[in-house]
């Protein structure tokens, strides 16, 4: 008897917190604003259809979310370069932050380096800080060594400094040695990191 009561009370405490889940998932995507969940979802004809209309592109959504922010992922799917030119082409405003970074240190992550050099040539600056004070060269990403040298030289011959230094002494070259990249840290060596 007392078997069937805790079966029934454990399939209602599952029931419960499965809805509580769906709830609360289906609430943080209402937040969205049409465009922002285009944006998300890599739907550039979407997102061009509503800055066509008027959508202004440096609109926020509710939880302060930009569209570039949004377009540009956790992936390095080479197609959100189409999405990041349109919003670039629509005027988005670079100096403004990506959540609470900058949107070259949430390119260089990955790193996509089209994307890099769009956001550089559109007149984002390679050495703005994100709120801890690192730059996008102390962010690069730890993806294939080669990708990150290359987002690297991108990201220097657009006027990264490598001798800059995060306020509690974080620096490029000390995060090259994190991820135990020789060819990045030849590369600021070159260009003049000593620490």
């Amino acid at each position: 008897m007392s078997t069937g009561r805790n079966l029934t009370i454990g399939a209602g405490l599952i029931l419960f917190v499965g809805a509580s889940l769906a709830i609360g998932f289906s609430q943080r995507r209402t937040t969205w604003l049409p465009p922002h969940r285009a944006a998300f979802h890599n739907d550039v004809a979407a997102v061009t259809y509503h800055l066509r209309r008027g959508f202004d592109v440096n609109t926020l959504d509710p939880a302060g979310r930009s569209l570039l922010e949004l377009s540009l992922g956790d992936d390095a799917r080479e197609s959100r370069f189409v999405l990041v030119k349109a919003l670039v082409d629509a005027g988005i405003d670079l100096k403004k932050p990506c959540g609470t970074s900058t949107y070259l240190v949430c390119a260089a992550r990955v790193p996509r380096i089209r994307i890099l050099r769009l956001l550089s040539m559109a007149g984002a600056d390679p050495n703005q800080r994100d709120q801890d004070g690192y730059t996008p060269l102390m962010r690069l990403g730890d993806g294939m060594a080669d990708a990150t040298a290359m987002a690297a030289r991108h990201l220097l011959d657009a006027g990264a400094d490598p001798t800059l230094a995060s306020p509690d002494g974080y620096t490029a070259l000390r995060h090259a040695k994190v991820l135990d990249n020789d060819l990045l840290i030849k590369i600021l060596r070159k260009r003049g990191a000593r620490r």
